[in-house]
């Protein structure tokens, strides 16, 4: 979790290259519990992906250089 200040930041971090349904069963249960619509997958893969169950999916390069996404909003 990030707090900044306003809310709670859900984020997974995964030590795998490939995006597994697995990645998201603890962020879809806590999004269910708080109500939050937006969470982090961060993984050593090489893809980003937007999921329509409001979970974004980074790859560790591009979160490091652009911490845009964990912004608040």
């Amino acid at each position: 979790m990030i707090d900044d200040g306003e809310r709670l930041i859900p984020i997974e971090i995964k030590s795998g290259q490939t995006i597994h349904a697995e990645f998201f069963k603890n962020l879809i249960y806590w999004n269910a519990l708080s109500g939050e619509r937006e969470s982090f997958v961060l993984y050593t893969g090489n893809q980003i992906q937007k999921r329509s169950t409001g979970i974004t999916i980074l790859n560790w390069r591009e979160s490091t250089m652009n911490p845009g996404p964990f912004e608040s909003k």
